[in-house]
């Protein structure tokens, strides 16, 4: 019987590309099948009131924003 785990992804996420370059490898390893499911949080946000998200750069000069 095959194992399977679906897996939710948000494109723009820093942590889900950490996960996207390791789940591949150890799915195989461990015989799991993955179920990608990508979703974008930029409309749960608006949903929520959050235009800009929850981090917001819009106070922040250009020279500070290339910065971070």
């Amino acid at each position: 019987m095959t194992v399977r785990m679906t897996f939710w992804f948000e494109y723009a996420s820093t942590y889900t590309w950490l996960t996207v370059a390791r789940l591949p490898a150890l799915a195989q390893a461990r015989g799991v099948q993955v179920d990608w499911r990508p979703f974008l949080l930029a409309p749960i946000f608006k949903h929520q009131g959050m235009g800009q998200g929850p981090v917001s750069y819009t106070h922040l000069t250009l020279p500070t924003i290339y910065s971070v």
